[in-house]
């Protein structure tokens, strides 16, 4: 076992695959998390790595057939900086963004760990993880967060088009009414997608919005419980802020019709009474 700048049994990549005895800090990769102490192999759920043979897999990949012009044996198609395949089964394109939130949490956090464990064991349902590009104000104009799940419809000779079902679990920078990071818009997409599995269906309810929520902040409780909105008004209580007291009355109220008579200040910092927050999920049912 090599330990070298904390980083545990590491494999250096060139562009057309791994060889040995090449070190650099920004082409490497760490099993030690998945390493059978028994056989010495690495272990991804459905395949085992022998990385005395060049980090290959010892068996081929189930999917060999789309990929005919690389081995059935090889790893990530021979690109571990810009694909990862947890399972050993299906890769899963993320962005570098996605990749470093997710890092922050797997194995880290339990709530995180066996939300996203489920999902990605599913064999027959793809989760496409990746950011959206958008600026502040774009993503403010959601006044929500910015992000969504949606299903997807490859036609043949696209990517994902074995799969029974297949989801783009997009997310991006927050609104301030959210009350969070956009690590909370990601914690929140990631849990929506689990939410698929445990529902059958990508319905979009305050319900769901508020275990998302409540998730998001189970996992990072760093938040601002008022902001200045969109508008410019101060002191405006966020969605997290409310979620985060757990009651689930307030919080449906909160989020479906808004909250009437609260103190804020305008974008001049004079105070306003009876001000009126509007319901950011007012056209979702509570169920």
């Amino acid at each position: 076992m090599m330990i070298k700048n904390g980083i545990q049994n590491s494999i250096a990549f060139t562009d057309k695959g791994p060889r040995k005895g090449w070190r650099t800090p920004l082409n490497i990769i760490n099993d030690s998390e998945q390493r059978d102490e028994e056989t010495g192999y690495g272990y991804f759920g459905a395949r085992y790595m022998d990385h005395e043979l060049l980090s290959s897999f010892i068996s081929v990949d189930r999917y060999a057939d789309k990929y005919p012009f690389i081995s059935p044996y090889a790893y990530c198609i021979w690109n571990p900086i810009r694909l990862t395949d947890p399972s050993g089964d299906t890769v899963i394109f993320k962005t570098a963004a996605a990749k470093e939130i997710h890092n922050k949490y797997y194995n880290k956090n339990e709530k995180y760990t066996s939300t996203y464990n489920e999902l990605n064991k599913q064999k027959n349902i793809a989760f496409v993880i990746e950011k959206r590009e958008s600026n502040q104000k774009a993503a403010a104009s959601y006044r929500i967060e910015g992000g969504i799940v949606e299903q997807l419809f490859p036609e043949e000779g696209e990517p994902y088009y074995e799969y029974e079902e297949v989801y783009r679990v997009e997310w991006g920078l927050p609104g301030p009414e959210l009350g969070g990071d956009e690590s909370h818009v990601y914690l929140e997409e990631i849990y929506h997608a689990y939410q698929i599995l445990e529902y059958g269906s990508n319905e979009g309810t305050i319900e769901r919005e508020i275990q998302a929520k409540e998730f998001a902040f189970s996992v990072n409780s760093a938040i601002q419980v008022t902001c200045t909105d969109s508008y410019g008004r101060q002191d405006v209580p966020t969605q997290l802020g409310v979620i985060s007291k757990k009651d689930f009355n307030e919080s449906c109220r909160f989020l479906k019709y808004g909250r009437k008579g609260v103190t804020i200040r305008d974008s001049w910092g004079n105070v306003m009474h009876n001000a009126v927050i509007p319901g950011a999920y007012s056209g979702f049912p509570i169920r």
